[in-house]
């Protein structure tokens, strides 16, 4: 499955050059069909792009949910993390948004599941410390980027 999400990844990024070419090439002839071609075929890339984002980070969500269960049990995290509300969150996508803030220094949480062990990193939120940020390593695009945040402590 890795080498799905990161060969989908790819072939994103290369559909995407490729369309970008086409439009550059459309865009100095002066035929009005060839416009359309040209509007088209940006509007095709932007949705693409868009949509496979999207969808990447359901699925990725969905894999880290789908191998949580009721036995999992923590067997490596900072301290400070509510190991329930953690895999409570994971496991019910329960994630949060915030704006404006950044990840701190990431830590290595280890998840121990029925099938296998699950290998996760997670990063204190800038401006509110009861959040943590949540990284997926198996996957390059989850490894630059979240899959999530959630909330790890009770209310204070």
């Amino acid at each position: 499955m890795a080498d799905f999400f990161d060969t989908w990844i790819s072939m994103v990024f290369f559909i995407v050059i490729a369309l970008v070419i086409l439009t550059l090439t459309l865009a100095i002839t002066k035929s009005t069909r060839k416009k359309w071609i040209m509007l088209s075929s940006i509007i095709l890339t932007v949705s693409f792009s868009i949509s496979s984002f999207f969808l990447l980070e359901f699925l990725i969500k969905d894999e880290v949910s789908g191998l949580i269960d009721e036995n999992s049990l923590i067997i490596e995290m900072p301290s400070g993390i509510d190991e329930g509300l953690l895999l409570h969150s994971l496991k019910n996508n329960k994630y949060v948004t915030t704006h404006k803030t950044h990840p701190l220094e990431k830590s290595v949480v280890r998840i121990l599941t029925n099938s296998r062990e699950l290998k996760l990193q997670v990063a204190q939120d800038s401006k509110y410390p009861y959040l943590y940020w949540v990284y997926y390593p198996k996957y390059r695009y989850s490894r630059l980027n979240e899959i999530g945040k959630v909330r790890v402590q009770k209310y204070e």
